[in-house]
């Protein structure tokens, strides 16, 4: 496929949702709604108690307690918990 006909494909898509009018316009904007519903169930079931979660790690590190530290932090829902613990196992020896 040429750069001409690619361009005319394109051309014809566009003008086909635009023959459509409001019609496409009403399934786009229940789409929309769809994808933030589905963003806010997303981030809402991967919240966690930062503060909690930072005091708690503070202590298991001063005490040099990895394990458990690695424990709780693979325990937190937050993905970014899940990382960290990631970070903790890492052993520079097999790297």
């Amino acid at each position: 496929m040429n750069t001409q006909q690619l361009v005319e494909r394109l051309s014809a898509l566009c003008l086909g949702w635009r023959r459509l009018g409001p019609l496409a316009h009403d399934r786009l904007s229940v789409v929309s709604i769809a994808i933030m519903l589905e963003r806010i169930i997303f981030f809402v079931t991967r919240r966690d108690d930062v503060d909690r979660l930072t005091a708690k790690l503070i202590a298991f590190l001063k005490t040099d307690d990895l394990a458990s530290a690695t424990e709780l932090l693979k325990k937190s829902k937050s993905d970014r918990g899940r990382r960290h613990a990631a970070v903790l196992e890492w052993d520079p020896a097999r790297a």
